[in-house]
């Protein structure tokens, strides 16, 4: 059974601040004091908190229209500040930018400050992350924040979390590196060790070999000698799921039972943080019901303290777990309570794939127009991701690919299931008529008739889908050997000649099957340094290295899965050869980046080859 750490709820601050608040306005001065009530936990009773809430609401509209514009200001933070802490962040949100609209940053800088720190804090907890980073982008130049060197850490503290959120990695790295090294000078090893842990997860994208678990093995080191036990758990909670992301789901579940122990440290987040975590890694494990029973219960604490973005994860966990136990009625329901949640969080790369998984669950409890409207909504949602990112031609021209495929497969399903009907129609009509031979007959003729014309339909139109999906391969040959010339970066030597070395060692040498290259060893190949070849990369393939190996070796796996040559091959095989270190790698990387598991598209390709035979049949047939 999963337990909920309980933490008892501290009166006494409370009925300070409220003392101090009324004070502090009474003088006319911003009260900014935090509400420390220790680890937010909803066991507690949160009356006197609500209770507080209310009088200072009350209180507020009575004299709202004797008050000044200082001292409005002065009740708004107040007001927004206890919103924020009973997890009312909408409503927070609206009283902050209220009052912002009443601060001049000349005037009263103070003021603003604390009131756009509070606002970038509550957009970054509804899931408005590049929304909060602007707020704090414009706050930190504002010139009292050059003086305050405690807010600005917290600002930027804040933002590399929320560059991490939005793939922006690079910029991540920089603001954690910054953040380590001043942590170390202040021999705070709490801190440290946290910026340890973000660089770890930032390395393992930016970098093509798995070094990246250095960073995490030096923070469980910090941790411990910081002492503070909630730092210990958090951080191993941060290297198990690394691990499990690595390929290795037995390590990581190792250290997140090991974390598991630390559950009454946890603030509520932490906690239910780590159930994510067990729930994922159970589920790598093929442990549907302990999975399944970790999700449930981040679900309910999650719905309790309104934490949209654990909502989220806590309903892809569980759709995926009803999934795996075919009950794709329900997983339907999370997937589109998932879909709901995205929207209200701006993020548009996570509707992409939500649509696309809703579709195949639509497919499996046959209810074909909702799963061809979802796989549509997919498309449409990409295409439009495309052209406002600017993203290269070749990964429209594959998804698109895929699009289609996917619409053949529906609509064979469809045709499968009037066929299905139409045979039990032929039975009961059989029965029923079998004494009257001159009727069976006139039925029989019309029957076949009617399934020779739809079967001769069908074909043309599966004949029709395979020549757009070739000319969309023969599009996505073109793109892949007449790339778009980019702009030669002014400071690197030779530019041109170490793309043209690299083009070789990628299309021909076939590099990328060596499972240890990385960004040192291939930029030693290249006689460039790493900073050179990383800004090559990116300026030149819209990548970075690890991306751009991953696709070769994916398309070069896609080709051997349907080669008679590579047939004896196992996946393990395929995936070592083409130069991953471990299946899951493969199986992860594969359909992220062709939408689908290895074994569904042999499927669908061999579909496809069906498909060409049975029209050469059917037309020999209708000749004689």
């Amino acid at each position: 059974m999963l337990l909920f750490p309980t933490i008892t709820f501290s009166q006494g601050k409370l009925a300070q601040r409220k003392q101090d608040f009324y004070a502090s306005a009474k003088l006319g001065k911003l009260f900014v004091q935090k509400l420390n009530l220790g680890a937010k936990s909803y066991s507690y009773n949160q009356d006197t908190l609500l209770k507080y809430y209310n009088r200072l609401l009350k209180e507020y509209q009575s004299q709202d229209d004797s008050l000044n514009k200082a001292r409005n200001i002065i009740w708004l933070y107040e007001i927004g500040y206890i919103q924020a802490s009973l997890n009312q962040i909408d409503l927070a949100i609206k009283t902050f930018e209220q009052a912002l609209k009443l601060t001049s940053k000349q005037n009263n800088p103070r003021a603003y400050k604390y009131l756009k720190i509070e606002l970038g804090d509550a957009y970054r907890m509804v899931g408005k992350k590049k929304k909060s980073n602007e707020t704090f982008l414009e706050l930190l130049d504002l010139p009292i924040m050059q003086k305050d060197t405690a807010e600005r850490i917290n600002c930027l503290r804040i933002m590399a979390e929320n560059y991490e959120y939005l793939k922006e990695y690079q910029k991540a790295m920089e603001l954690s590196l910054q953040l380590y090294n001043y942590a170390l000078e202040k021999n705070d090893y709490n801190m440290a060790s946290y910026k340890l842990i973000q660089m770890g997860r930032m390395a393992a994208f930016i970098e093509s070999d798995t070094n990246y678990f250095e960073y995490f093995h030096l923070a469980n080191s910090m941790a411990r000698r910081s002492r503070i036990q909630r730092r210990i758990g958090n951080n191993l909670i941060n290297t198990g799921n690394a691990y499990r992301d690595a390929g290795y789901p037995k390590k990581a579940l190792s250290y997140l039972l090991d974390a598991y122990k630390y559950k009454d440290y946890f603030t509520t987040y932490g906690y239910v943080y780590n159930l994510l975590s067990l729930s994922s890694t159970y589920f790598e494990l093929d442990s549907i019901s302990q999975s399944y029973a970790y999700a449930q219960k981040s679900m309910q604490i999650s719905k309790k303290i309104d934490a949209y973005n654990y909502v989220y994860q806590s309903s892809i966990r569980l759709a995926n777990c009803y999934i795996k136990m075919n009950v794709n009625d329900s997983a339907k329901i999370y997937l589109q309570n998932a879909i709901r949640l995205t929207k209200d969080m701006d993020n548009k790369n996570r509707l992409v794939n939500l649509y696309k998984q809703l579709s195949n669950v639509c497919i499996k409890i046959e209810d074909y127009a909702a799963a061809v409207a979802y796989l549509d909504s997919s498309y449409i949602k990409y295409t439009k991701l495309i052209t406002e990112t600017n993203d290269n031609k070749l990964a429209e021209l594959r998804i698109e690919s895929d699009y289609y495929i996917h619409r053949t497969r529906i609509n064979e399903l469809v045709s499968n299931n009037i066929i299905e009907k139409e045979k039990s129609k032929q039975l009961t009509i059989t029965v029923i008529s079998i004494t009257i031979a001159l009727v069976i007959s006139i039925f029989s003729a019309i029957i076949i008739r009617k399934r020779l014309k739809q079967t001769q339909e069908s074909y043309v139109n599966l004949v029709k889908k395979n020549i757009e999906l070739d000319k969309l391969n023969h599009q996505l040959h073109e793109c892949e050997i007449r790339p778009t010339r980019k702009a030669k970066h002014e400071n690197i030597k030779n530019e041109d000649v170490i793309i043209q070395k690299l083009k070789k060692l990628l299309y021909t040498d076939e590099i990328f099957k060596n499972s240890n290259i990385s960004l040192s060893s291939l930029a030693e190949e290249l006689e460039t340094n790493t900073s050179y070849l990383s800004a090559i990369v990116n300026n030149h393939f819209n990548s970075n290295l690890r991306s751009l190996l991953n696709k070769h070796r994916i398309d070069k796996a896609r080709k051997m899965l349907v080669s008679e040559e590579f047939k004896h091959y196992s996946m393990e095989g395929i995936a070592s050869e083409v130069g991953f270190k471990s299946r899951s790698g493969f199986y992860q990387t594969f359909k992220i980046i062709t939408g689908l598991t290895p074994s569904l598209y042999i499927k669908n390709y061999r579909l496809i080859e069906q498909y060409s035979d049975d029209i050469e049949e059917a037309e020999n047939g209708i000749n004689i």
